[in-house]
């Protein structure tokens, strides 16, 4: 079936997940199709939600080790992945020495970067002798920058034990400042702050136990 049979495609990259990317020579097309399809009743009671890519190409890469200094990563990162054109890590909040654990990941393009993604998921791309995980699509700014980054009031926590709660981890910071948003990802969690200020003010003052849990 092809409801644009006028649209040359490039290519098209069928994933199992129950979506696809296809990619048209001519923008126009794309437009077009987008158009036609979306909300089309590919099969009885089924059908197809289609949108425009916006072609990130920056990933979100966990549990790197926090030794680690950022032109390592960025060396290491290069052997797995050739495309990988940068990498920006955060400070711990206990110590100036050490990574947070994690890293943003940029690549040249956004078939390198989803490549690395599907090729993260299966859990054998190894990293300084550990797996890198919770790799997923990370926000994208057109000027983002070290200090950009290191100018951001929210705190990454890890590890998080399975028992800790969002609600926990609210009641653990609020003594330092407003809250906006906790949001807790497997064994790590954000806490966004209110300000910079009060930020720093819990890096520096919140105790590592939660309800007597470390």
């Amino acid at each position: 079936m092809n409801k644009c049979p006028q649209c040359p495609l490039d290519f098209i990259l069928l994933y199992l997940r129950g979506y696809a990317f296809l990619r048209y020579l001519i923008p126009a097309d794309a437009e077009s199709a987008i158009k036609e399809l979306n909300e089309y009743e590919i099969s009885p009671g089924h059908k197809i939600n289609v949108t425009k890519s916006e072609g990130n190409k920056r990933l979100y890469m966990g549990n790197i080790i926090k030794e680690k200094s950022k032109d390592e990563i960025l060396v290491q990162l290069q052997a797995l992945f050739p495309k990988v054109t940068n990498v920006f890590t955060q400070e711990d909040i206990n110590d100036s020495n050490l990574n947070r654990g994690y890293a943003f990941v940029d690549f040249s393009d956004h078939k390198s970067a989803y490549e690395a993604r599907r090729e993260c998921a299966t859990g054998n791309k190894i990293l300084f002798g550990r797996q890198i995980r919770n790799v997923d699509w990370a926000e994208q700014h057109n000027h983002f920058t070290e200090e950009e980054i290191n100018a951001v009031k929210s705190l990454h926590i890890s590890p998080v034990p399975e028992s800790i709660t969002e609600e926990m981890l609210r009641k653990h910071f609020e003594p330092f400042g407003t809250i906006e948003k906790v949001v807790k990802i497997k064994e790590f969690a954000f806490v966004h702050m209110g300000t910079r200020e009060e930020a720093n003010k819990a890096k520096d003052k919140a105790g590592k136990t939660i309800d007597g849990i470390e």
